[in-house]
C-alpha cells in the first residue's frame, strides 16, 4: 500500500476516537513508517546501507517503535505540546496497524535485526480465515471512509460552497463517482485476495517447495507461481479464465565455462557487492550465471528472478540484473 492509502485507512479508523488529539496521533502513526523514505539518502551515499531503504529496517515490527518514538519527539517539539504516553502509544498502535496492512497486501515484511522475512501464513497452510478477516477489515474501512466523505459533503458550509460551484446534478455525479471508485477498489482487492488464495492452493499440488506467488506488474489477472528444488526454480504462468498457460525451468547456477571450483569461488567473492547483499537479504529467488573471461577474471551475473518474471519490462533488466567482475586467486 502507498502512503495515501495508509492515510485514508488510518484516518478512517481514527474517527472512532472522540478526541481530535487521539485521532491525530493514530493517523500520524499509521503513515509514519513510510517516512523512512527520508533515509534513502543514506543508501545513495553508501550502497552497503540498503537496510535504510523504504520498507526495510523501520518496517520491522521489532524496531518500528524506535522509529515512532523519534517522530513522536519531533512532532511534539514542533507543536510545542506536552509529552503524553497516550499519544505515543496511539502512534505506536497506528504504526503496527500500518505494518499489519502491509503484511496483508505484500508478500513479506522484514524482521530486522533478525535476518528473516515474515510471509503470510497462507503460504504454508489453508487459511481462508485470513481472507475473511482482511476483507472484513477493508470493507469496514471503506464504509467508514465513505461515511466520513458524506459527513464532510453534507456540512452546511461545504454544501453551500458546492452549490455555488456545481448544480445538484453535478454534486450527485460526484457522489456516484466516489461510490463507484470505492466499489471498484473493493472488488479489485477482493479478486486479488481470492486469486492469491486459489493459487496458493493450486501451488501445493505442483512439485517443489513454494517460493513466491505474485501478480505480474500492473495486473491482477496474470500471475506467476515460483517453486524450487535443489538445483532449479520451477515457474508456472497463470491467467484468469485460462488457468496455467505455460511453465518454465530456471537453473539456479549456470556455469558457462571454466572450472566449477573457481566458479564457486567467484560467486562467493561477488557476494561482497552491496547489490548482491541486498538481494540475498530480501529473500527473493535469484539465478546466477558465471562466465570465465580468461586468466583470473570472472563475470558473475545475479538476476532477481521474481522481478524479471513479474515486471517483464526490458528497460528494467539492467536494474534487476547485477553483473559483477571478480578476480579469483587460487594461490
Amino acid at each position: 500500500m502507498n502512503i495515501i492509502s495508509h492515510l485514508i485507512v488510518s484516518y478512517a479508523i481514527s474517527c472512532e476516537f472522540k478526541s481530535s488529539e487521539d485521532r491525530f496521533f493514530f493517523t500520524i502513526g499509521g503513515i509514519a513508517p513510510d517516512f523512512d523514505i527520508v533515509l534513502y539518502v543514506l543508501y545513495i551515499l553508501n550502497n552497503n546501507l540498503f537496510i535504510f531503504k523504504h520498507r526495510t529496517i523501520f518496517h520491522s515490527p521489532l524496531l518500528i517503535w524506535l522509529w515512532i518514538l523519534i517522530w513522536y519527539l519531533v512532532i511534539t517539539s514542533l507543536m510545542h505540546s506536552r509529552y503524553s504516553l497516550r499519544g505515543l502509544m496511539l502512534m505506536i498502535t497506528g504504526s503496527y496497524f500500518h505494518i499489519f496492512l502491509d503484511f496483508l497486501t505484500t508478500s513479506a515484511i522484514p524482521l530486522y535485526p533478525i535476518n528473516r522475512i515474515a510471509r503470510l501464513p497462507i503460504i504454508n497452510s489453508d487459511s481462508p480465515i485470513i481472507l475473511a478477516i482482511s476483507m472484513t477489515l477493508f470493507l469496514f474501512i471503506i464504509i467508514k471512509f465513505w461515511r466520513i466523505i458524506l459527513q464532510f459533503l453534507t456540512r452546511p458550509q461545504i454544501s453551500s460552497l458546492l452549490s455555488t460551484l456545481w448544480s445538484n446534478t453535478s454534486i450527485k455525479k460526484l457522489r456516484n463517482l466516489l461510490i463507484s471508485y470505492l466499489v471498484v477498489f473493493f472488488c479489485a482487492l477482493l479478486l486479488h485476495s481470492v486469486l492469491y488464495l486459489h493459487l496458493q492452493g493450486t501451488s501445493r499440488s505442483l512439485p517443489g517447495n513454494i517460493v513466491a506467488v505474485e501478480p505480474k506488474f500492473m495486473s491482477i489477472t496474470q500471475w506467476i507461481i515460483i517453486k524450487e528444488n535443489d538445483t532449479h526454480y520451477l515457474v508456472w504462468h497463470y491467467v484468469l479464465g485460462e488457468g496455467i498457460i505455460s511453465n518454465s525451468i530456471y537453473q539456479k547456477i549456470s556455469i558457462l565455462n571454466g572450472s566449477v571450483e573457481e566458479a564457486l569461488l567467484a560467486i562467493m567473492e561477488s557476494q561482497h557487492d552491496p547489490r548482491v547483499k541486498e538481494l540475498l537479504y530480501s529473500g527473493k529467488p535469484y539465478i546466477i550465471i558465471v562466465e570465465w573471461k580468461g586468466g583470473d577474471v570472472w563475470i558473475v551475473k545475479w538476476i532477481n528472478l521474481e522481478r524479471i518474471l513479474t515486471m517483464n519490462i526490458s528497460i528494467l533488466r539492467s536494474v534487476i540484473t547485477y553483473e559483477i567482475t571478480v578476480r579469483v586467486d587460487l594461490s
